[in-house]
């Protein structure tokens, strides 16, 4: 999107051996503009200044520099889209940003093609406009956490909510409670310092790859009147084991971890360890799921095939 807002105010773009950089430095402006709500005054001088101190420093070595005339062409961008239309308050940016382009247009063409194929137009079009920030907490820096409490919160559970909500607190002003029992913290520091680490208590989890383990853990659930203590479950392609420890801490009687990189393996088991799961309740084995089988009936088991890192794009 923010190339198709610049392509409506560029007739001819620049050429050469700088083009791109003045394409980024461009890019790095109209940003500001249309997401960051930075003052229109400071993008334009900041940026601008960006290409001047690159040609200052790139000349004083002998090496290349930026032309004056592109700096003056990126100065003439970036003042006509910060100017406001007739005799509104919105910026032009912002006015060709939604007549002129669409969240699609930020999707590569081949997942936009798979998507409608699997999923339909409609659909893909809502998945487009879910991935953008909507405010300013979607574009902060985040991290997303699992605690040992959010599955039993997920299926309307009021075990261990006191915890939860104390954790939440303990995690600082910026922390916020998600609907399907993740929190959402503020990027702030290591996370090893973060309360109840060392406990054990929680575990780095985007809140999207939640979703299979909840979905699985409530349809067993469900079909045996909320008793899981009898039921064995088996985590295909587990590390570094996020899926496994919810299903750990819905209560499964035991949980088996199916892993075929021996190295990501060696992660599931430090991750397990950290988190202070009983060594009885689960296995892991490293191994290719389709050559692995069971000694025994399995009841249900987790296999998240469309896990290719695509949840990465909200990002």
């Amino acid at each position: 999107q923010i190339d198709g807002v610049l392509d409506c105010c560029v007739n001819k773009a620049p050429s050469g051996k700088n083009k791109h950089l003045v394409q980024a430095t461009l890019r790095v402006g109209a940003a500001q503009l249309l997401f960051l709500k930075t003052p229109t005054f400071a993008v334009v001088k900041e940026t601008v200044e960006v290409l001047r101190i690159h040609h200052k420093v790139t000349y004083s070595v002998k090496s290349t520099h930026v032309p004056e005339p592109m700096i003056k062409f990126v100065n003439g961008v970036l003042r006509k889209l910060s100017r406001t239309v007739d005799d509104t308050d919105e910026l032009f940016a912002l006015k060709l940003l939604g007549e002129k382009t669409s969240p699609r247009d930020n999707i590569a063409p081949w997942l936009l093609e798979s998507w409608e194929r699997d999923w339909g137009i409609e659909t893909t079009n809502l998945i487009c406009d879910e991935i953008m920030p909507r405010d300013e907490r979607s574009i902060t820096p985040h991290i997303d956490l699992t605690t040992k409490y959010s599955v039993g919160i997920s299926l309307g559970l009021d075990n261990g909510m006191d915890k939860f909500n104390r954790l939440v607190e303990q995690l600082g002003e910026d922390s916020m409670m998600l609907s399907q029992g993740s929190i959402r913290v503020g990027v702030n520091g290591d996370v090893r310092s973060w309360a109840d680490f060392d406990e054990g208590t929680w575990w780095v989890q985007d809140c999207a790859a939640t979703l299979p383990g909840i979905v699985l853990t409530r349809a067993l659930y469900d079909k045996h009147s909320g008793d899981l203590s009898n039921l064995r479950v088996v985590d295909m392609c587990a590390a570094p084991g996020g899926k496994t420890s919810q299903l750990l801490s819905a209560g499964f009687e035991h949980v088996t971890a199916i892993e075929a990189n021996s190295r990501r393996c060696h992660r599931l088991k430090k991750n397990l360890d950290r988190l202070r799961f009983d060594k009885d309740k689960y296995d892991v084995v490293v191994k290719e799921g389709q050559k692995w089988s069971p000694k025994t009936t399995v009841d249900g088991i987790l296999v998240d095939v469309p896990c290719s890192a695509t949840g990465t794009g909200s990002r």
